[in-house]
């Protein structure tokens, strides 16, 4: 505990030091109306300046949003430019884990845009990426979108998003910040050479919101859970889903399809109002929320980050591994009297 209290000490120390160095020196900002279809405004901008340079980096990207987007992709080509993509939806590239948040459909419109534009694909393994940024660029200017669309027909037609739009001057040293933090974000990415659309379900989807109403969790029974924690060797992991199972949850899923979750389980305590959300794997943390309906939270949940469950208005507590088995015991024991 003194480690974890020093540690955020520290943390705070840098955020500190940090609002207090932030620079805003010259850059022009604009909230943009919900009136502005973004696809076209990004096409436009892209005519004004004659771009070279569209690079985005997005949690989600669809066929639907990838068709919308195609004239500027078609204008960076013609300008002997070139595109750089993204996606947070392919973090599974490469590995034996099931993708649950991307389409065959948007995977072979992918596949077809690297073949056709000079199209470079990334993604980031290290957690679920679920930013929206978009550059635009000559050698001489820059537009920079920050905000909440990701790559969508539902995102560019039917949703409430809010956007930022920045002006950038590629010559004013004070002005590279959003370039050096995409060079520095690719940099941490992995290179995607081509993607098996095969590995992925024979779906057609529009939206994240198509991945929620088609997601399929599976129930666990308490004797299932048991077992697999019979395999485990971490003895802190299997005492603290032990402590969990003592509460007789009334019910247990995986294959939750919460991105920034990936391979954890739901305890339900729905008498106490409380979905535990657990992991097998040493060292993760487990959420804890309040809930009414169960549906409504997984929902809720399955469109944020770690960092932006803790500020969700039902989150409770979050638990690490903690070498005194008692204390855990006790923290655990603490969310049963709080109904």
């Amino acid at each position: 505990m003194k480690k974890l209290k020093k540690a955020l000490a520290n943390k705070n120390k840098i955020v500190d030091e940090s609002i207090e160095g932030i620079p805003f020196v010259g850059k022009k900002c604009s909230v943009l109306s919900n009136n502005i279809v973004l696809n076209e405004l990004l096409i436009k901008l892209g005519e004004q300046i004659k771009a070279t340079q569209f690079f985005a980096a997005v949690g989600f990207s669809f066929s639907s949003g990838l068709r919308l987007v195609k004239p500027l992709m078609d204008q960076v080509r013609s300008n002997n430019g070139k595109i750089e993509l993204v996606v947070g939806a392919l973090q599974t590239y490469g590995s034996s884990r099931k993708n649950t948040k991307i389409d065959r459909n948007s995977v072979i419109a992918l596949n077809n845009f690297r073949n056709e534009y000079p199209l470079t694909l990334y993604t980031y393994q290290n957690s679920f990426y679920h930013g929206k940024f978009y550059y635009i660029a000559n050698d001489n200017k820059a537009f920079v979108i920050i905000g909440s669309s990701n790559i969508s027909k539902t995102a560019y037609l039917n949703n409430y998003e809010l956007d930022l739009l920045f002006e950038i001057d590629c010559n004013n040293p004070e002005e590279q910040d959003f370039i050096n933090w995409f060079e520095k974000f690719k940099s941490e990415c992995v290179k995607i050479e081509e993607l098996n659309a095969e590995e992925y379900d024979a779906l057609d989807w529009d939206s994240e919101l198509d991945i929620y109403e088609d997601r399929t969790i599976d129930r666990m029974s308490q004797d299932e859970v048991r077992n697999k924690i019979s395999e485990l060797t971490d003895e802190d992991t299997k005492f603290r889903l032990n402590a969990w199972l003592e509460h007789d949850p009334a019910e247990i899923f995986s294959n939750i399809g919460v991105p920034s979750l990936q391979e954890y389980i739901v305890f339900l305590y729905p008498g106490f109002g409380l979905a535990v959300f657990e992991s097998f794997v040493p060292g993760n943390a487990y959420y804890a929320f309040r809930y009414t309906e169960f549906e409504k939270l997984l929902n809720r949940v399955s469109s944020l980050t770690k960092t932006q469950m803790l500020m969700n208005s039902a989150f409770l507590n979050r638990g690490y591994h903690l070498q005194d088995n008692v204390k855990t015991k006790e923290k655990i024991n603490l969310l049963f009297a709080q109904k």
